[in-house]
């Protein structure tokens, strides 16, 4: 299977079929109060990534390309997704 590459307001990232599953996993077993706490909390996390994009390190762009997974599982839970995925990337990229 192939990673998908999903573009967040500026940022992208690439998206393991795995981490997709274990995203989707854990929000689906989340109340709706612990999914809204969690998707505040990815999202400002984003929202601070996008601000500082020109400073970040390699700490913080792996952050946030986890954030944007677990926005973008999110995202397919809410039949939200299509409009965001960028393309299928490659594995390995």
């Amino acid at each position: 299977m192939q990673n998908t590459r999903v573009a967040y307001q500026g940022l992208t990232a690439d998206i393991r079929p795995q981490d997709l599953k274990d995203a989707l996993k854990l929000l689906s077993e989340m109340t709706p109060e612990e999914k809204n706490a969690l998707m505040v909390s990815v999202t400002l996390s984003l929202e601070e990534a996008i601000e500082n994009m020109h400073s970040l390190t390699p700490e913080d762009m792996r952050d946030a390309a986890n954030d944007i997974g677990i926005w973008f599982a999110n995202e397919v839970i809410e039949g939200r997704s299509e409009k965001y995925k960028v393309m299928i990337a490659p594995e390995g990229r």
